[in-house]
């Protein structure tokens, strides 16, 4: 019950029964022929017996003692139009129908025995797909004693329905749209909107996206890593893309979750199953045998076709020339940018979301020497990277490897060669992976058997 001074004072049924009132609200679950009030339920039933459209009465139907929502009688039937009120609210779920196809063919209707009796006129909610709560009667009574039309209810119920997303009317009027209960005078404060329920902070809708398109990325690189599967099984790759994947599908999971019901380490936490995913992605350079780098590097375009070339720098090692291949994918995954030397191989293959690092080698390796290699990182750089020195016979695995935190700024990673190694021209490989993006980059370095006047190379 709302009253002046006590919007929230609470009413016995006998105490609203008893009593005359210029509004009653009633806010309940139920239909445009029922709702229930605890342990009474109003029933729309205004005659002797509820009939169907052909008139006839209906087998099992309302009575005035018995209604057919309670056959046991565990609750007591209450006529709408008993109730003493000037105007009636219903905030029931389609409590006013305007055609027989809306509801169950019969005569039994709230609205239409309300009417019939003290209610002048009725206010109700016109759909079914309205999630109400406290709010709109609140809003309701408010707005009946700061002297609002019944008219200007409606239309404030259909904007108050259109910003939370319903289209078409939410609310529709029995009676005199002109007339007015009160004059205007503040005595019960409209109600400020329903805040959101703690812990559920709007997820911000553009994160989400985000979140979204790199997960497909993940998910279209390890299917491109399956694919290599097929052709070739090795039990180690497999163990490690099944683990990518174990953590990319509890990070979507995660994901829907938040765009339910957000909180607000949602982000922390599908951020965290990205660096697992990283973490499996590097694992692959060490795990396996031989690296898989060029699986790697092929599954990370399976899904994309060439969009142009451009202009690139030519191959530090050899100086042949090169040019950048643009990538773009018909399954809306990021685009992909990859730099190849027609004499060296791939250099380089990543995403616009990561920047091409700035590496520095030394000119040539030595048997049982360290080698110190320089990664710097620009402004702003997070996730993992590792870098990984082999020979270019892939069956004899990895010279050394490093796994490290991506942090803005120079690291350098000191490798160290075995005492008989094969002289030939090995691989460095650079992994950097950042929320479910990978980047790739290779350099070539030759393996010498004893130190010489040479300079670095970049």
């Amino acid at each position: 019950m709302l009253r002046a001074g006590h919007p929230d004072q609470r009413s016995t049924l006998t105490e609203v029964l008893a009593s005359p009132w210029d509004s009653l609200l009633v806010d309940a679950h139920g239909s445009a022929a029922h709702a229930s009030l605890g342990t009474v339920t109003l029933c729309g039933l205004s005659g002797a017996a509820e009939h169907g459209p052909d008139g006839k009465p209906l087998a099992s139907g309302c009575t005035p003692t018995t209604c057919k929502t309670d056959p046991a009688s565990r609750t007591r039937p209450l006529a709408p139009h008993d109730l003493r009120a000037r105007v009636l609210g219903l905030f029931v779920c389609n409590a006013i129908t305007l055609g027989e196809a809306e509801q169950y063919p019969s005569d039994v209707s709230l609205a239409l025995d309300a009417i019939e009796g003290h209610p002048q006129a009725v206010l109700g909610l016109l759909r079914g797909d309205l999630d109400t709560s406290g709010h709109e009667p609140r809003l309701t009574a408010a707005s009946l004693h700061s002297g609002a039309r019944l008219g200007q209810l409606a239309t404030l119920l259909d904007a108050h329905g259109r910003r939370r997303g319903v289209r078409g009317p939410s609310a529709i009027l029995l009676g005199d749209p002109e007339q007015q209960l009160h004059m205007p005078d503040g005595a019960l404060a409209p109600p400020a909107p329903p805040a959101p329920a703690a812990g559920r902070v709007p997820a911000d809708a553009e994160a989400l996206g985000n979140w979204r398109v790199r997960l497909a990325d993940a998910e279209a690189l390890e299917h491109g890593l399956y694919a290599s599967l097929d052709r070739g099984p090795d039990a180690d790759l497999s163990a490690c893309v099944e683990e990518m994947t174990s953590h990319r599908q509890a990070a979507l999971d995660m994901l829907l979750a938040a765009a339910r019901t957000p909180d607000e380490t949602w982000e922390e936490r599908v951020e965290e199953r990205s660096r697992n995913w990283g973490h499996a992605v590097l694992e692959i350079l060490n795990r396996t045998r031989g690296g898989a780098f060029s699986r790697q590097l092929v599954a990370s375009r399976a899904h994309h076709h060439t969009s142009h070339w451009s202009p690139a720098p030519a191959c530090g090692y050899c100086r042949a020339p090169r040019e950048f291949e643009h990538l773009t994918s018909q399954l809306g995954l990021t685009d992909r940018r990859t730099l190849r030397c027609p004499k060296c191989g791939p250099a380089l293959s990543l995403p616009p979301t990561l920047h091409p690092l700035d590496i520095d080698v030394p000119p040539a390796l030595f048997p049982s020497q360290p080698a110190d290699i320089h990664v710097a990182f620009p402004e702003q750089a997070r996730g993992l990277f590792a870098v990984h020195l082999r020979s270019r016979s892939t069956q004899r695995g990895s010279y050394d490897h490093a796994a490290l935190t991506a942090t803005p700024g120079r690291h350098t990673i000191t490798l160290t060669l075995p005492k008989d190694p094969l002289l030939e021209l090995d691989r460095l490989w650079v992994v950097h992976t950042d929320r479910f993006h990978v980047a790739y980059h290779q350099q070539r370095l030759p393996l010498l058997p004893h130190h010489s006047n040479t300079n670095h190379q970049q």
